[in-house]
């Protein structure tokens, strides 16, 4: 499996995930992704998780792009406001 570096930090009150591919590539990613608007994470473990997924699927030579159903899947807390 190729080297993976996650990074989640907090910037302006919410966290933002930065998921380093062995490839080169760096995704930023402020909101939680596919819920349909802009919703920060609540959590550095939420941040992560969903950066892990992304790093796999890139591992994968898949899309990186998440769905709603994976949210779930990973237990992302959506705390709309």
């Amino acid at each position: 499996m190729p080297f993976l570096l996650f990074r989640a930090y907090e910037c302006r009150r919410r966290k933002v995930i930065l998921p380093f591919h062995a490839s080169g590539r760096g995704i930023y990613q402020p909101y939680i992704p596919a819920i349909g608007e802009k919703t920060a994470f609540t959590s550095e473990e939420d941040a992560l998780k969903v950066a892990k997924l992304v790093c796999r699927k890139l591992d994968e030579k898949k899309s990186p792009g998440i769905s709603k159903e994976e949210i779930t899947m990973l237990d992302v807390i959506v705390n709309k406001e």
